[in-house]
């Protein structure tokens, strides 16, 4: 299983740390007390908070390249240990964004529920899918295409 990450800029290949661990991520498209809610969720299920501690990937190819300027993307290769947290029914975490109603953790939740996330700390475990992966790592490697 290939991970893939679409980038603003080409980066060098090599092996980078894991940034958002120490300063966590601000959600872009994601509105924000969603974005906070959902990591709650995902701390409560796996003790992660994966929407800001995690690098966002991939193993959609054409998805990463939605995210990259000009279609900028690269390999990303988890350097071990690392869990890596997905749901094979999610492509993209904004589908899930558009099937939340009110707001409020309740609501959250169920949603989130529904979609049976799972955790592995394998690449061969992730299902043959199309779906976003969210990496938990301390660092990991670039690859170019």
């Amino acid at each position: 299983m290939k991970l893939y990450r679409g980038f603003r800029s080409t980066m060098p290949e090599g092996v980078y740390e894991n940034d958002f661990r120490n300063s966590p991520r601000y959600p872009v498209d994601t509105p924000y007390a969603i974005h906070l809610l959902s990591d709650d969720w995902f701390f409560e299920k796996f003790g992660i908070r994966a929407r800001s501690s995690t690098l966002i990937c991939t193993t959609n190819i054409s998805q990463a390249a939605l995210y990259g300027k000009h279609g900028t993307i690269a390999e990303i290769i988890p350097i071990k240990p690392f869990n890596l947290i997905y749901s094979a029914s999610v492509l993209d975490f904004l589908t899930i964004v558009t099937e939340i109603g009110d707001i409020n953790k309740k609501e959250v939740s169920s949603v989130l529920d529904g979609k049976c996330y799972c955790i592995e700390n394998e690449l061969e475990l992730v299902q043959d899918c199309l779906t976003e992966v969210m990496i938990d790592c301390s660092s990991y490697n670039i690859k170019h295409l």
